[in-house]
């Protein structure tokens, strides 16, 4: 049939095919409306919206145009006349609009043919396949080709579940029609089988290695991957799943995706009903991903952004936010590695991490005997209003073991608490910039929290790669003093800051001054800058002094030979920081000269230093009376191109001796 033009035609609830064609060439269908193709209809037939069939000859020219299609359901498959095999998900046989030219079965020996179509001005929604080019499960790769000169305009493709789009051949694939003229489609998941407008769908049809490619949209559903190997590849956080996830498989991989959960509501996890992302498979990563989790009272104990019950898996790069702020004094937890009953491993690295509750709330946290962690490179935050765990930053619970986790270079930006409620071990938190230390609670179960040294610039500024070359970084003083007498902070090493620039945090009314042996104490202004060894003597008034400071230590080696600093000591009384010792007699082995010490005393009042497992005697920033007899140097401990791990050996600890707990990581990091 030559000249063929229908238009104007309506079809509504029909449970056969809107309009048929199986002879047609240089044929018009315009303003054509389908509403609803049902799937009550015969079970033998593909019962499509608009399904041009074309047999036993060659034909061109077919245009459909300014034309609607919605509503074309799903279909059931008979028996009498199955799918064949090889079509897989697109055995679901009812199409909006449906175009073939029959080359298989009993069509083989007149194969049709078909050279240009065009589509232009149609909107298709709402239906199981949105369009499909060919016949499923037949084999297009032989001759003839697919039609050919295949034109898609100005249509638009909206809430269809997939679509069936061969790459024949000098024909079209997906990629043409989205390239040609300002077609819409709200949402488009590619695979190495087919293509679909829902993820989860997808994800049934794939095999080990695929990726499902998931273009921009808004996509309603929870997804499960249960095929190892396969990577979900979004286009960032346009690529919006309004649901949950889980990685259920091995090696499986979540990119580039946004993530918006309302847990304990509408989009329950398919594996727990407490996360937005839930990883149980091996290996598995999550990797570019913002996640979105908001809580719900009374249907969850705590709100899980991600949470990981498998070994090895990697989170990174992402933007995990959780909210709980109900009312409910329930949980928010960002990032969970393991649970009381399930173990896990991951490095968790470059994320930005943040947990809100009106209840307690973890930015991370490991849980459980066996599980571990390696927590690099992140922007940490937490807040909570419970009693407890109002805001931990890190935690470990449920026997985790302290020495198994791993926790540098992070940036614990408000958070109020650091949690180790396991039973022995020594967390190490060495490394870590804290924006508010003097804020932070440390609570601690049967063993220490260790965090002295600690950065003392982002992390943006640092090199993970090459601990050795970090130089950016100091300790936390606690200087405390009832204002009738003075308090003396020793530089073991050299800050490269100026004394305003250091005590600039404190609020205190007071002076400062240096002791010079022969010339007695000189005021200081804050442009002063100590070097390695002085010592800077703080006067306040009535009110005392209550604050913690962070003294840098971030000097740049002078010597690459590493020629310990000196400090120069004269006959009679000197005031110096000495470095770490617990007898006076263990100093003078760094004496030079002719002189001797002949005794030692505190200063007035002498300020802690927490977060060291094992303190000496005279330590790191302490003031100390040295009596000389004679004259040379003594080192204060800190030697030129010295790494933060040789400064809290040499510097905090009597003779380089580390606490038993840290010294296998020391050696390692080293």
């Amino acid at each position: 049939m030559d000249n063929l033009h229908i238009e104007n035609f309506h079809v509504v609830n029909n449970t056969f095919k809107g309009v048929y064609l199986e002879r047609a060439s240089n044929a018009t269908l315009k303003n054509i409306h389908v509403d609803g193709i049902l799937d009550s209809g015969p079970t033998n037939n593909a019962n499509n919206g608009i399904d041009i069939n074309l047999k036993y000859n060659d034909y061109e020219n077919v245009t459909i145009e300014d034309t609607v299609v919605k509503r074309v359901e799903e279909g059931v498959v008979g028996s009498a006349n199955p799918i064949p095999s090889g079509a897989g998900e697109y055995s679901s046989i009812h199409s909006a609009i449906a175009i073939k030219q029959r080359d298989d079965g009993s069509y083989s020996d007149t194969p049709a043919t078909l050279d240009g179509v065009t589509i232009d001005n149609v909107t298709v929604e709402d239906s199981a396949n949105g369009l499909r080019f060919g016949e499923p499960g037949v084999d297009y790769s032989g001759e003839p080709d697919g039609p050919t000169d295949v034109t898609i305009t100005d249509s638009t493709f909206e809430n269809n579940d997939r679509y069936h789009i061969e790459d024949l051949p000098n024909s079209t694939t997906l990629e043409d029609v989205r390239n040609q003229g300002q077609n819409d489609f709200d949402r488009v998941v590619l695979t190495d089988v087919g293509i679909y407008s829902s993820i989860d769908a997808a994800t049934s049809t794939v095999e080990s290695n695929d990726t499902i490619a998931v273009e921009s949209g808004v996509y309603n559903e929870s997804v499960s991957v249960d095929t190892s190997n396969v990577t979900i590849q979004g286009a960032g956080d346009g690529t919006t799943i309004n649901g949950s996830v889980a990685l259920s498989a091995s090696e499986t991989t979540l990119s580039d995706v946004q993530v918006n959960t309302s847990i304990g509501d509408v989009f329950p996890n398919p594996v727990d009903e407490n996360n937005a992302i839930n990883v149980g498979g091996n290996n598995a990563s999550v990797e570019d991903a913002t996640v979105n989790a908001q809580g719900n009272a009374d249907s969850y104990l705590e709100a899980v952004g991600i949470e990981i019950t498998a070994d090895d898996v990697v989170v990174s790069e992402s933007n995990v936010s959780v909210n709980v702020m109900d009312g409910s004094g329930d949980g928010a937890v960002g990032v969970s590695i393991g649970t009381a009953s399930a173990n896990g491993s991951a490095d968790i690295i470059g994320n930005n991490i943040s947990a809100t509750s009106s209840g307690y709330s973890f930015a991370t946290v490991t849980r459980g005997d066996g599980s571990s962690a390696s927590i690099y490179l992140n922007e940490l935050k937490a807040s909570g209003e419970a009693d407890d765990l109002d805001g931990v930053g890190f935690g470990i619970e449920d026997q985790a073991a302290a020495a198994d986790q791993d926790v540098k270079y992070n940036n614990f930006a408000k958070v109020d608490t650091i949690e180790h409620k396991t039973d022995s071990g020594a967390l190490d938190m060495r490394l870590n910039r804290w924006e508010n230390i003097g804020g932070v609670e440390f609570i601690e179960g049967n063993g220490d929290i260790v965090y002295d040294p600690v950065l003392t610039t982002s992390i943006d500024n640092v090199d993970p790669e090459s601990p050795s070359s970090i130089r950016e970084y100091g300790s936390v003083l606690e200087l405390e003093s009832d204002g009738t007498r003075a308090l003396a902070v020793g530089f073991s090493a050299p800050p490269d800051e100026t004394a305003a620039e250091v005590f600039d945090d404190l609020n205190v009314t007071g002076n400062a001054f240096t002791y010079e042996s022969g010339t007695g104490y000189q005021s200081v202004d804050g442009e002063f800058t100590p070097t390695a060894g002085e010592v800077i003597v703080i006067t306040t008034d009535d009110e005392g002094i209550d604050e913690d400071v962070v003294i840098p230590v971030d000097a740049v080696p002078d010597d690459e030979s590493g020629v310990p600093t000196e400090v120069q000591v004269e006959n009679g009384w000197n005031l110096v920081a000495t470095g770490a010792a617990d007898d006076p007699n263990n100093i003078d082995y760094a004496l030079g000269g002719t002189g001797s010490i002949s005794s030692t005393q505190w200063l007035q009042e002498r300020p802690d230093q927490p977060g060291v497992a094992t303190e000496s005697t005279y330590g790191a920033f302490d003031g100390t009376w040295v009596y000389v007899d004679g004259s040379g140097s003594i080192s204060p401990g800190y030697g030129s191109g010295q790494t933060p791990f040789q400064y809290e050996g040499e510097v905090l600890y009597p003779a380089g001796q580390y606490p038993d707990e840290l010294a296998d990581q020391v050696d390692e990091d080293e």
